[in-house]
């Protein structure tokens, strides 16, 4: 006996082609598929979940729910500021669906990949559309780009740095390394100035010179550099970093 439900296309594809070739008058090895998968919906095991955490008080969220192929363990995935003793609550769902259960805590990231949901951009959410893992974003990358440091503009839904400001690092690094930084001292077609700002992917620059008031924009295979920026530290950046 074959039960089929909630079950992904690919899966009720596969069983159905299975139960076609059983049928067929080619010599084929017997195939006895007796499977019964869980009758109850995801949702009503994350609203059961929910339910049982608030009666039993406990700090953490559900976010989530999953089956295992044969049905006989149910997955659940849990956000929480700490760690939780959960024994109580997965006794009372094991009672209650008559199946193992297992609590999975996950980050807040990884919550908003589950759950899905738009961004500023006006797309859906990077990491539920393609990114399969989450690599290292800091405070550091929006400077070099010239983004606003203000960690309310640059986050996401999540609360963490937006995953983006990663997409395009490597060229900002590329060009870094063959561009004057601000403040350096450099030699120019019209003498030697400060850089005072910079355009990376203009790949211009703008220089001040002592006995002029305007500062000049060069290219900046125009300019070469005759002596270190001084880069002053901020200590403000570190407590962003992710």
């Amino acid at each position: 006996m074959v039960i089929i439900q909630h079950l992904t296309p690919f899966v009720k594809y596969l069983f159905q082609k299975i139960l076609y070739f059983s049928h067929t008058p080619f010599p084929l090895p017997k195939i006895q598929v007796d499977i019964v998968v869980c009758k109850v919906p995801v949702s009503q095991v994350v609203e059961t979940a929910k339910n049982e955490v608030e009666k039993l008080g406990l700090t953490m969220k559900i976010t989530g729910a999953e089956f295992e192929f044969d049905g006989s363990k149910i997955i659940i995935y849990f956000t929480a500021p700490e760690r939780v003793d959960f024994r109580e609550l997965v006794k009372d769902l094991a009672a209650e669906f008559r199946a193992r259960i297992e609590l999975r805590q996950i980050g807040v990231r990884d919550e908003a990949k589950m759950l899905g949901g738009i961004g500023i951009c006006g797309q859906p959410f990077c990491c539920s559309r393609f990114l399969n893992d989450f690599h290292p974003v800091s405070i550091k990358m929006a400077k070099e780009q010239g983004l606003s440091l203000n960690p309310v503009k640059i986050s996401g839904t999540c609360g963490r740095l937006m995953c983006c400001l990663n997409y395009e690092q490597n060229v900002y690094d590329e060009l870094l390394k063959i561009t004057p930084r601000v403040g350096a001292k450099v030699k120019t077609p019209q003498g030697n100035g400060t850089v005072i700002s910079v355009s990376l992917l203009e790949q211009k620059v703008k220089v001040h010179f002592e006995d002029n008031d305007a500062p000049i924009i060069f290219d900046c295979c125009d300019v070469r550099t005759i002596g270190r920026a001084n880069i002053p530290q901020n200590d403000e950046i570190d407590k962003f970093e992710e």
